[in-house]
């Protein structure tokens, strides 16, 4: 039988984090982060 997890957090602009520079985290990706004009590369994590 198989167990389900699911967690959910809130990303706040407010306390310094994006949900561009937590989905490049989670994805290992390079993403471009448009609000302030910059790439944000975690490809090589």
């Amino acid at each position: 039988m198989a167990i389900a997890h699911f967690s959910v957090s809130i990303v706040s602009r407010r306390d310094g984090r994006s949900a561009v520079l937590s989905a490049a985290y989670r994805h290992c990706a390079k993403m471009d982060y448009e609000r302030e004009a910059r790439t944000i590369d975690y490809s090589r994590k």
